[in-house]
């Protein structure tokens, strides 16, 4: 079995789930898809476990995959990309900080009530995980899917405004939990048992930390090429002067935008 022939029943399974849950769990596409997901993998975690040779073509396809390469290069970007060709630059300029609160902020938060929650349940039920290893989980599951909020959002009457900052912190969030799960994972990798201030300080001002950031905006600048074309006023032709009409923007969702053409082409201007 090949890649290619991997990628095609995985873009058929995820067809049917789609077909199960519109017919009948009738529950949100990316919520429904998630739990038919995780239903699905319990069955084959099951039959792997009666017939370990059915699936030995899988496994072994499935090694040969690099998913940092895929998930970073691929996924992330196709994901943010499609996120932001539906947002509106120039009202993200006026939520801008708000946005970059809600992205920075709410993801650090966000991973350290999952991860002390996650800690103190381990520990509860005896089977004890390490603090970091639990704010690693939570830095995982912190980053919200732009495809699925505005999904989610579009069933739902609510203030553009308000709308504006969910699909926004939604679209920076994932590279900020980037970089807090980079970070957290070089703590582990360490053999960090506890964390502290001066600990974090020093992994913080680390040339790994560095280049862990650098690495991870130029991959998820990788849309950054992209035009896209946004119809203003009328559809009349604009240029650079700022008329009304067609203008390019440039879909530079790590940053808060760099120049692009005319009125909508900066997000921070």
């Amino acid at each position: 079995m090949n890649v290619f022939t991997l990628i095609t029943l995985l873009i058929v399974v995820t067809a049917v789930l789609a077909y199960l849950n519109t017919r009948w769990l009738k529950l949100p596409d990316a919520i429904g898809i998630m739990v038919l997901s995780l239903l699905f993998s319990v069955l084959l975690i099951s039959l792997n476990a009666l017939l370990p040779t059915t699936l030995s073509l899988v496994r072994q396809t499935m090694t040969t995959i690099d998913f940092g390469k895929v998930l970073f290069d691929m996924m992330l970007s196709i994901l943010l990309f499609a996120g932001a060709f539906h947002t509106d630059a120039a009202q993200l300029r006026v939520e801008r900080r708000s946005v970059m609160l809600f992205a920075l902020v709410g993801v650090l938060l966000s991973t350290a009530l999952i991860g002390t929650g996650l800690y103190g349940l381990t520990s509860g039920i005896g089977y004890s995980l390490s603090y970091p290893l639990c704010l690693l989980f939570g830095a995982l599951i912190s980053p919200t899917d732009p495809i699925a909020v505005l999904g989610i959002l579009a069933k739902f009457k609510l203030p553009e405004n308000v709308k504006l900052n969910i699909v926004g912190e939604s679209l920076f969030n994932d590279g900020v939990g980037v970089v807090v799960f980079a970070t957290l994972y070089r703590l582990v990798q360490d053999g960090a048992g506890n964390l502290s201030l001066g600990g974090i300080r020093a992994h913080l001002s680390g040339r790994s930390w560095r280049w862990g950031a650098l690495r991870t905006s130029l991959r998820l600048r990788a849309i950054s090429p992209v035009t896209l074309h946004q119809p203003l006023s009328n559809g009349s032709p604009a240029h650079d002067s700022g008329g009304d009409g067609w203008v390019s923007t440039r879909a530079e969702t790590p940053y808060f935008g760099t120049a692009g053409h005319g009125r909508g082409g900066s997000v921070c201007g």
